[in-house]
């Protein structure tokens, strides 16, 4: 994982208040007699921690500087300075930093000092990148912690109306409710995220991307194709981009020239000849498509 302080902060403040209420769990449930809530509580607990250390330790999908990409870029600055310009644009966004070039959906990562594929955000409280490799292993944490802290929100109510009063499990209940609350927003937001194939970086910065956009700039997602082929494009992202970074390139490429060849076609049936497609809907053309 990477980060500033203020990243280990949050990271530090996550197991710290994730072990407070373990253990206040763990004296409650001595007075609550529940005990296949108590056994969802901890198994949910522990795929928490699991897949939140799993997160931690995974490289989000660093992409390689020595490859493919590094010759592109190589190759894309020789075309620049001989002065095609326009080939040299077609190879895509460059990252001068890594000195490659950029696969679609990737971004440079400014915490994590690489290009990331299919790059999310970064995460303070998983203290790493989230990306390509580790999205579905922090979707999994999300889902777990959206189980374990209502569990403990509830048990924290039951025991306050059972026993009484007491000041740290009121605490922890409001803790919990709040924590509940943010869960819900998380996973809800991000499984909407999986079921529109977007990331939260293409989401909160959709104008900037062509691949989001029609000819006339209104918003249309070219990796979406329904919600089940995007779930599975979900569940297969970590694969295909270790394979090939440049995979959604390729099928953005596919889906271009096709729609040409589809323009060419309607332009030749009507006799009429095709004017060049406008820039931004012709596969890789400039650097605005990666921020």
């Amino acid at each position: 994982g990477q980060g500033g302080a203020s990243d280990k902060v949050m990271f530090y403040f996550f197991w710290v208040n994730s072990f407070a209420a373990a253990v206040t769990y763990y004296r409650l449930a001595q007075e609550v007699d529940a005990p296949m809530r108590h056994l969802a509580f901890a198994s949910s607990l522990l795929g928490m921690y699991l897949f939140i250390f799993a997160t931690y330790m995974t490289d989000p999908g660093s992409i390689d500087t020595s490859g493919d990409a590094n010759a592109q870029y190589r190759r894309a600055l020789e075309l620049a300075a001989d002065g095609r310009i326009e080939e040299a644009t077609a190879i895509g966004p460059l990252c001068h930093t890594c000195h490659i070039a950029r696969p679609l959906r990737s971004k440079h990562c400014g915490e994590l000092k690489r290009c990331v594929s299919a790059f999310d955000h970064h995460c303070p409280y998983v203290h790493n990148t989230i990306g390509a490799r580790n999205y579905a292993l922090f979707i999994a944490f999300m889902f777990c912690g959206l189980v374990a802290i209502p569990l403990d929100a509830a048990l924290c109510l039951e025991y306050l109306l059972r026993v009484g009063r007491n000041g740290w499990v009121l605490l922890q209940l409001c803790d919990h409710l709040l924590f509940s609350l943010f869960a819900v927003v998380m996973n809800s937001y991000h499984w909407w995220l999986i079921a529109s194939n977007l990331t939260t970086n293409e989401h909160l910065n959709k104008h900037r991307y062509v691949y989001l956009r029609d000819e006339m700039g209104r918003y249309r997602n070219a990796f979406s194709s329904g919600v089940l082929s995007n779930i599975g494009d979900f569940l297969t992202r970590s694969r295909t981009t270790s394979t090939d970074p440049f995979v959604y390139t390729q099928r953005y490429n596919a889906q271009a020239m096709k729609q040409r060849e589809i323009g060419y076609g309607d332009s030749s049936r009507s006799g009429d000849e095709m004017m060049p497609a406008k820039e931004g809907s012709q596969g890789l053309l400039s650097s605005e498509q990666q921020v």
